[in-house]
């Protein structure tokens, strides 16, 4: 079945012409055709003005809508209101996208139309287009929408929604000068599901002029807002289960780090609460230090949630096909994977000694095993790599994407690519 059109609603205030060229040409250049570009003139300048409408008489898709006074929920919110489709996509005029990110989100959302709002991985660039890393958030509805109460773990420019569910929802806060984002993500997760793609499918450029502290205290109100109407747990058998989930992090050490996974647990199943937020934060104080960056963190919950899918698919262990700084960094965290490792296996490194293992060719990995791909910056180079692996009767996941099988599976189908036996 084709895939649903979409609206893509790009505002833009005041933006570097050749970064808003560059956004603009990221989407004209989108396998997925089938959009329309609203390109909304966000209280922008007389030289913004021409330039935008000069990139919408180069696209018969293109449509230009004006926006007076400078807001930029008002922007959206008119965006909204305009546009012919009813999925609708952000961009922002500094940032830009791979080719292939429309067609995958339209694709997610056309068989799982219970999903609001759909963002993906991001990876942010600074300083002259220097990357600083990709960031990895939680992808499953369940776990965003406890997440969601600690913090914002959508990126906005990344995100596409569904148009009626969004107005349904009152749109965005005008009032709010900034985390307008954020404080719409809390309100659809009140009724709605919220998820991200693992594919870094949008390139954020970090702006160190935006006013961070404003919009921290932006976030932190509506962050406020909504633990005032989150429903307390009221169930005493459920109260009682929570109990003994923070009396096993009282003793430290493993059994913290092990009733750290029981809470995340708890929040996906049974949703946020007060009282089980509150002792997420204590056991996680508990259970290590805090000192771990926001993408160190994003890492470990995608291992955690990788090593629960393939004990779900019946994996009961794994080789790792790499055995660089990804492997040292996935070693010392097997715990958070949960599986036992077998073996390393890697086309440069083969017979060295690395974490109690010597390296092999992956040719020397036996049929009917399970390969984990181990890297966070060449997976799709060990995937290409991995065909022969796969030829000869090798199961090999994906850490990060899915790859080569449409994105359209749902949420909770295992999170990396199972081909062979």
């Amino acid at each position: 079945m084709p895939l649903p059109p979409v609206s893509v609603a790009l505002p833009v205030h005041r933006a570097s012409p050749l970064h808003l060229r560059c956004a603009f040409e990221s989407i004209t250049r989108q396998t997925h055709g089938d959009l329309e570009i609203l390109l909304v003139l966000n209280g922008a300048d007389a030289a913004t003005i021409g330039l935008v409408e000069s990139l919408a008489a180069s696209d018969p898709r293109a449509r230009v809508l004006h926006l007076p006074a400078a807001g930029l929920a008002a922007a959206l919110n008119l965006a909204l209101h305009e546009a012919r489709h009813d999925l609708v996509a952000r961009m922002d005029g500094d940032d830009d996208c791979p080719p292939v990110r429309l067609a995958h989100q339209a694709d997610y959302l056309k068989t799982n139309p219970r999903i609001a709002a759909l963002g993906t991985a991001w990876e942010t660039l600074a300083d002259g287009d220097k990357s600083l890393g990709v960031e990895r958030p939680p992808t499953d509805p369940a776990e965003v929408r406890w997440r969601l109460c600690l913090g914002n773990c959508l990126c906005h420019g990344s995100v596409m929604v569904w148009r009626p569910t969004v107005l349904g929802a009152g749109g965005y806060d005008e009032s709010l000068p900034y985390a307008q984002d954020y404080d719409l993500w809390l309100r659809l997760s009140r009724t709605a599901e919220l998820a991200n793609l693992p594919q870094a499918l949008y390139r954020y450029r970090a702006d160190p002029a935006r006013r961070h502290e404003v919009q921290a205290k932006g976030a932190a109100a509506a962050m406020v807002r909504h633990w005032a109407a989150l429903p307390p747990l009221a169930d005493p058998a459920l109260q009682q289960r929570l109990a003994g989930i923070v009396w096993e992090a009282t003793w430290g050490g493993a059994r913290a780090r092990g009733a750290q996974a029981a809470l995340e647990r708890f929040l996906a199943q049974r949703g946020p609460s007060p009282q089980a937020l509150l002792a997420y934060q204590w056991v996680a104080q508990r259970a290590g230090p805090t000192a771990l960056s926001p993408e160190e963190l994003q890492k470990l919950d995608r291992l955690r949630e990788v090593g629960r899918r393939l004990r779900d698919a019946g994996v009961p262990a794994v080789w790792l096909y790499g055995a660089g700084k990804h492997t040292a960094w996935l070693m010392e965290n097997r715990d958070a994977l949960g599986l036992e490792v077998r073996g390393l296996a890697d086309d440069t490194l083969a017979g060295d000694r690395h974490h109690g293992f010597t390296v092999v060719l992956p040719a020397q990995i036996p049929p009917s095993t399970h390969v984990l791909l181990s890297s966070d910056h060449h997976e799709e180079r060990l995937w290409a790599a991995s065909a022969a692996l796969r030829r000869r009767g090798v199961t090999v996941w994906r850490l990060y994407t899915r790859g080569e099988v449409a994105v359209s599976s749902s949420a909770i189908s295992p999170p990396g690519v199972s081909i062979g036996a």
